[in-house]
């Protein structure tokens, strides 16, 4: 099985069109394609909509509802078709969906592009094109999402969990729990097989039969019942009709009665009705004054909103200049920062001028005379040497002399002094200082390890330093913007909610009923409440707070994008790092200080101290060698002139040390000094630190214009508050002369057809629902009337006729009577025929039921048998059965895996670990004697290899009945490093070879640099993206041959 082609229309974040070709190249022969794009991009997205034209229902949503969850917002239809090949055979499967107002509507189609007349394309077929397309894969959803799309995460949870929970997510990966219902099912079966047998033996006990002899007695009651019962019918029969003419009879009496007394309430009615006619003929007079009685009232309504909305915006006002007092008092403080850091720098570069550089040329002047003087003491360690090889060719010159004899004695004395002072000195003395130097050897090159990496410490620091402070600009320009549009917004909700009460109001004007109270004003009289209408269209106001509202929503999309959080924990960690290599770096220095090591010259003097060490060993051979030559000293004047000279150097050469260890303080204590007075630059050289003090300056300049920008936002808004506020008063203003004129002009109409005031005039006027019912009411109590009269007429028309037809003298309670008392015997007589027919049908079905129970009995005997040595077999409580195929299958992935996992690493090899009874794992490390590992002994990387080759084992066991083409892996590869990574990526390459296609699903760099073909979903706003397939531009940027 193998996907040739997605399209997707409309899915989730996927909005438009997209299509993802893999027949073109160069997907087409890519063994390995990356799927990237940032996290919430939509890379899954694509996963889902494979499984969504294929199988109805997605990994995240599953199927209930699944078509709400995934069209894309504000979408009316959306669709996705995936073409796929099987057995070298084109088929292509497409999912749609239509929103109509809250329904959805979907489809699923299935196209053999072999045979037509195997394609579904009707509508509400999709259970035949799943059925299809299920037969056509011979794999059913879950099989297909563990086999194309790998789980390599459930099996890096197996691999850590308790073994205890184990066997449960083995079942979830493997699908084995199929063994362990089979077990339960074979048990239930058994046991409800067992009861039904017990059941139908109880039910045979409880049968009981009747003889013969009772049943002919039982027969004969029953005819002699029967014949009594119709003879009682038709006499009762006779006397219902009887009951029924009287019943009708003073049925008619009370309807005339009741007829008569409507008569008398329609008469009583009349006053009523006529005054509601003068109320309808005064509305038809008063009936062209509506309409300019309503607009004043409009003016009116209009006049009063104006003045509660100057009201809020005087509020609006000084809340604004509230913020901007507080804003203006921000900005003093940042001009106050500027000035003060100002001042701190011309301190900071006085100490570098005065006190840091001239210690610096005074070090170098020190240690070059230093030099000098080393230089000095070797050229008299020659001389030593030889004057020794004088005084052996003296001694060897005067040794026949006997003479000098008792001299040569006291020479001889003299001379095995000086080889033991000079063996003290060699052996002991040269052999601690070659230790002490080789410590101090030891001791530069740690700190000189720990200097580098503070180094690398501080490139990172300063590299997040900057993204900080880039990443806390933004986030305070986008607060900045969020503050003033939810004041913008704010401003239009409240003008909405204006509007809205405008409308509410005349829509709750529109249901006062003339005659009931206002419950504003409690007036009765509510003339104009129908005439009155307003467009209730979406208003400017309205859609300037939702293009406010948008802009909002976008702004806190990008604060939550924002890494300034996190990048601030990062620097946080890195000065921590730092801070305590600084420690371990100073208190190596500390003991170096004794022997006179400078930190700014450390690689220097790693390498004199090795050249010094080497130097003394060769001087202790020299000594070595001196020693033999003094065993032939005669005369000793010269050599010891020679050692005073040395003694003097060394003394002279130790006060240098002491005046170098001086000069090193004082630089060590100007440094200091400035890192106490500006502690967040790190000083490292001069030319490094004035940089770094320029760019502290250039933040808070930054930050001091930034601030200016928000106090000049706050100030432009002020000032449209305060013009907004002036046009309302003009706009009341202009209602006041409209409402004086509307006035004038009314009070004149309203004299002129015979009234006083506006008000009486509002007492005339009624609103047309109350008119139309007025109206209706007259119209029906005319109609009311004339029925009435015509109906009475009618009844007592029949009321004589049944009075010719009812007997005299007889009512119909005695006949009641006389009817029931012959219906009670003919229930009784039911009652005893009902007992007899029961007693025997029932014994005629215990007859049958006691031969079918014998025989079920029979035949359910032998299914408990069966039942019972399957049950023994393969059911019991511990899931006996469940256990051996799971570890079956356990065995069966660990060979196919291991397959794996020799490409991925050498190392390992998967086995099943016998020492548990659980289903355990364990790990034979080749590179360890075949040493056998607990699985949670692997690292991030090592549990990510083992979890992948599982994963590919699984998919081989999965596609048994259909080769699998192309697979996917989602995630996972974020801990693996460089190596374990390229190792993994060339085995996955690898798989090409047996025509797999492998598709990573990753946002990690690392895989970037390593993979050529990508399909890129890159977001394009508002919580969208777009599909960038690379065959796309794959012409023009493809190399020439």
């Amino acid at each position: 099985m193998k996907i040739l082609s997605v399209e997707i229309y409309n899915i989730q974040s996927l909005r438009g069109k997209h299509f993802i070709d893999f027949t073109q190249e160069p997907l087409k022969s890519a063994g390995l394609i990356l799927l990237t794009g940032d996290t919430g991009a939509g890379k899954t997205t694509i996963l889902d909509a494979i499984t969504l034209a294929l199988f109805e229902r997605t990994n995240r949503h599953g199927a209930q509802k699944i078509a709400e969850k995934v069209i894309s917002t504000d979408e009316k239809e959306a669709y996705v078709s995936v073409k796929f090949e099987v057995n070298e055979k084109i088929y292509t499967a497409q999912w749609n969906v239509k929103r109509k107002k809250d329904k959805y509507e979907t489809e699923m189609w299935f196209t053999d592009h072999q045979d037509e007349s195997q394609s579904i394309k009707q509508k509400n077929s999709k259970e035949k094109a799943q059925e299809a397309i299920q037969k056509v894969l011979k794999l059913d959803f879950e099989q297909f999402t563990r086999s194309v799309m790998l789980a390599q995460g459930e099996f890096a949870k197996f691999l850590k969990s308790a073994p205890k929970d184990k066997a449960a997510i083995l079942e979830k990966i493997t699908n084995t729990q199929i063994y362990r219902q089979i077990s339960m099912e074979t048990f239930e079966r058994h046991k409800n097989e067992r009861q039904t047998l017990e059941n139908l033996q109880t039910q045979r006990q409880h049968i009981n039969f009747l003889n013969e002899t009772e049943v002919q007695g039982y027969q004969n009651q029953q005819k002699e019942l029967e014949t009594e019962n119709r003879n009682l019918e038709v006499e009762i029969k006779e006397i219902a009709e009887k009951i029924q003419l009287c019943k009708q009879l003073e049925q008619v009496s009370n309807q005339i009665s009741d007829l008569q007394k409507q008569e008398e309430q329609l008469q009583a009615k009349k006053v009523s009705i006529q005054k509601l006619e003068e109320l309808c003929n005064w509305h038809e007079k008063t009936l062209p004054l509506h309409h300019q009685f309503g607009l004043l009232e409009g003016y009116q309504t209009d006049f009063e909103c104006k003045k509660s909305e100057i009201t809020k915006i005087d509020e609006d006002i000084q809340k604004k200049q509230k913020i901007i007092d507080q804003e203006k008092a921000n900005l003093e403080q940042k001009e106050a920062e500027l000035k003060n850091f100002s001042s701190i720098k011309e301190k900071v570069i006085e100490i570098i001028q005065e006190e840091i550089i001239p210690a610096q040329s005074q070090i170098q002047s020190l240690s070059e005379e230093k030099e000098r003087e080393q230089e000095y003491l070797q050229r008299l360690e020659q001389d030593i040497k030889m004057a020794i090889y004088r005084a052996k060719i003296k001694w060897q010159e005067s040794q026949n002399v006997t003479e000098n004899q008792e001299k040569s004695q006291i020479v001889e004395q003299r001379i095995n002094e000086l080889e033991q002072i000079l063996e003290k000195a060699s052996e002991n003395e040269l052999n601690q200082k070659i230790e002490k130097e080789q410590k101090i050897i030891n001791e530069l090159e740690s700190l000189k390890k720990l200097q580098e990496k503070e180094s690398s410490l501080l490139q990172e620091l300063q590299v997040k330093k900057k993204e900080l402070q880039n990443a806390q600009k933004e986030l305070i320009e986008l607060q900045t913007q969020i503050q003033f549009s939810e004041e913008k917004k704010a401003l239009y909700q409240e003008k909405v909610i204006f509007e809205k009460q405008k409308k509410e109001l005349s829509e709750l004007r529109k249901e006062l009923q003339e005659g009931k109270e206002c419950p504003l004003c409690g007036s009765t009289h509510h003339p104009f409440a129908q005439n009155i209408t307003f467009e209730l269209s979406e208003s400017e106001t309205e859609k300037n707070l939702k293009e406010s509202e948008r802009l909002l929503k976008e702004l806190q999309e990008k604060i939550l994008q924002n890494q300034a959080q996190t990048l601030s924990t990062l620097v946080e960690r890195l000065k921590k790092d730092l801070k305590e290599l600084q420690t371990e770096i100073q208190q190596k220095s500390k003991n170096l200080e004794n022997e006179n090591i400078n930190q700014q010259n450390i690689t220097e003097l790693i390498i004199t101290k090795e050249e010094k060490v080497e130097n003394q060993k060769k001087e202790r051979q020299k000594l070595r060698a001196l020693q033999t030559e003094y065993s032939h000293l005669k005369t000793e004047q010269h050599i010891l002139g020679i050692e005073n000279k040395l003694l003097q150097k060394n003394l002279e050469l130790e006060n240098l040390n002491k005046r170098l260890q001086e000069a090193e303080l004082k630089y060590q204590n100007a440094e200091n000094e400035c890192r106490q007075i500006v502690p967040e630059i790190q000083f490292r050289s001069y030319q490094e630190f004035q940089e770094e003090l320029k760019r502290h300056q250039e933040h808070l300049e930054q930050e001091l214009s930034k601030t200016q920008e928000i106090l000049q936002q706050h100030l432009n808004l002020l000032t449209a508050f305060e013009a907004q506020k002036k046009q309302i008063e003009t706009d009341l203003e202009n209602l006041s002369k409209k409402i004086s004129s509307e006035q004038l002009v009314l009070e004149k109409a309203i004299q002129e057809i015979g009234l006083q005031n506006i008000d009486e005039l509002q007492s005339k006027i009624l609103d047309e629902k109350t008119i139309k019912n007025y109206k209706t009411e007259i119209e029906n109590y005319k109609k009311k009337c004339t029925e009435n009269q015509s109906l009475l007429a009618e009844k007592i028309k029949e009321q004589e006729n049944l009075r010719e037809k009812v007997p005299a003298k007889v009512s119909w309670q005695e006949l009641e009577g006389k009817k029931q008392a012959l219906e009670q015997k003919r229930s009784e007589n039911q009652q005893r025929l009902g007992s007899i027919r029961e007693k025997l049908e029932s014994n005629e079905k215990d007859l049958k039921k006691y031969q079918e129970l014998q025989k079920n009995i029979e035949n359910q005997e032998v299914i408990v048998n069966k039942w019972k040595k399957l049950s023994d077999l393969i059911a019991n409580p511990q899931d006996k059965f469940a256990r051996i195929a799971q570890n079956i299958t356990l065995e069966q992935l660990i060979q196919r895996a291991n397959r794996h996992l020799q490409n991925l690493s050498e190392r390992y090899a998967l086995q099943k670990d016998d020492r548990e009874k659980e289903l355990s794992l364990c790990i034979v490390d080749r590179f360890q004697a075949d040493t056998i590992r607990e699985v949670s002994t692997l690292s991030g990387g090592e549990t990510f290899l083992v979890s992948l080759a599982l994963s590919l084992g699984l998919a081989d066991m999965a596609s048994r009945n259909v080769e699998i083409g192309m697979l996917f892996i989602d995630e996972g590869f974020g801990t693996l490093d460089a190596n374990t990574l390229d190792t993994a990526i060339s085995v996955l390459e690898t798989l090409q070879s047996s025509g797999k296609t492998i598709v990573l699903i990753s946002h990690l760099a690392e895989i970037k640099e390593r993979i050529f073909t990508k399909i890129s979903v890159e977001k394009t706003g508002k919580g969208f993206s777009k599909v960038l397939v690379p065959y796309q531009n794959f012409t023009q940027n493809a190399p020439e041959n």
